[in-house]
């Protein structure tokens, strides 16, 4: 057990709202900025969302929205101009790690945690880890006839995967679930975050090092024993790798998930009907997903030298804020954008995982839990139908997107 010095009874840790944004439709905001100005120009997203500045950045530094799909890919794959330094105010509470690193060194570090995350490495986890997870949520819901499918499944199925992919006793869970969600509120409570970051540091180091020269085929034995051309990961890089796993890894996949239902449930109960027809379907399902309302709609990149996106010059010195969630309606790249629609062309060209060498490491990891959830809930749950009795849902957030509840009937 962790001897947790944090009350961990203490359940409002951290509410996304004051740092993510109440905003239901961001995209209105920023479709009109486009509007009057194109798809670069001189802004800070949170400053115009009503967030006020990020405490982790210059305030000085000048900001520039990139909303367009084929300058945010630009941005996105082009590392020896814009960095993911933005990000180094991650490091307070998950050390330094993955996402806050630039080539060389996130290079040679991702190919080995890479080599771990790949289809091939992952495909024996349907069975062991993630099909036993979700049949025993379904299991507590299914003949119930309703429920609040966003807390009773959709939110705890990922975070339940990852604690049976790390083989941690079960009774450890609440304590686990209370440290991620501590840790991610250095902007709010830096103080809360750091020594929730400490915990978490102590903890992992102790597993890693149990389980580093074992052969075992949990999670932490994989990554902290993968090894590319004879190198393996430092401890350093693999501790902080799990500190921040529940936040980047679980949070991605029941965001995700959340606004495919919305989309299904609410937008398109007719593609829906669709996909439990013929289920080769689901991959599309979770592309258009991602395309019309992913996880992150804003990520930040700082500009290492002059350079030029869009035919807007950006000084070094500058945060490119690019507007992913923008970027995946640009009706440029995705005619009629604001429509949920699985059939639509181009789909494996959305940004919801981003794009270049910061891609998600997990999105195949991400992508097997959403396609065994899909599927899962269309057999457990029949004639699967939003609750009239509730408002619609909706995603909100204008960085991360979230919803608060998905009512359903299913009988």
């Amino acid at each position: 057990m962790l001897n947790s010095k944090l009350d961990l009874n203490d359940t409002a840790v951290f509410d996304e709202a004051p740092f993510f944004g109440d905003m239901v439709d961001p995209h209105a905001l920023f479709r009109g900025l486009v509007e009057r100005g194109g798809y670069v120009q001189e802004g800070k997203p949170r400053e115009l969302a009503g967030l006020g500045s990020d405490p982790t950045l210059d305030p000085d530094a000048p900001g520039f929205l990139v909303m367009g799909y084929d300058d945010s890919r630009q941005v996105l794959s082009d590392p020896l101009t814009f960095s993911n330094e933005t990000y180094r105010g991650l490091r307070t509470s998950f050390g330094h790690n993955l996402l806050t690193m630039d080539p060389p060194e996130h290079t040679r570090y991702r190919r080995v945690i890479q080599k771990a995350l790949l289809p091939s490495a992952i495909a024996g986890w349907a069975s062991r880890y993630v099909q036993p997870v979700i049949d025993e949520l379904l299991d507590e819901i299914a003949g119930t006839g309703r429920c609040d499918l966003l807390t009773a499944f959709i939110k705890p199925y990922p975070f339940d995967v990852i604690y049976r992919q790390l083989e941690l006793p079960p009774e450890m869970t609440r304590q686990l679930r209370y440290l991620s969600s501590a840790v991610k509120s250095f902007q709010t409570n830096p103080e809360q975050a750091v020594a929730a970051g400490e915990e978490l540091r102590v903890f992992y180091e102790k597993i890693v090092r149990e389980r580093r020269d074992g052969n075992g085929q949990d999670l932490v034995s994989l990554i902290a024993g993968a090894e590319v051309d004879g190198e393996r990961l430092p401890e350093e890089i693999v501790v902080n790798f799990f500190r921040m796993l529940q936040s980047a890894a679980g949070d991605t996949t029941y965001r995700a998930t959340a606004t495919m239902m919305i989309g299904l449930l609410r937008d398109r109960p007719d593609q829906l009907e669709m996909i439990r027809a013929d289920r080769s379907l689901v991959n599309r399902a979770i592309d258009e997903a991602l395309r019309w309302d992913g996880p992150q709609f804003q990520a930040s990149r700082w500009a290492m030298r002059d350079t030029t996106v869009g035919g807007v010059n950006i000084p070094a010195g500058a945060i490119a804020y690019v507007m992913t969630g923008m970027a995946n309606r640009d009706p440029r790249r995705f005619p009629d954008p604001d429509r949920f629609d699985i059939m639509r062309e181009n789909l494996n060209q959305q940004l919801g995982f981003l794009a270049g060498p910061h891609i998600c490491v997990g999105k195949h990891v991400a992508r097997l839990e959403m396609t065994r959830a899909l599927n899962a809930m269309l057999d457990r749950l029949p004639n699967l139908r939003l609750d009239p009795d509730y408002p619609p849902p909706a995603a909100r957030g204008s960085v991360l997107r979230w919803t608060d509840h998905l009512y359903v009937r299913f009988d």
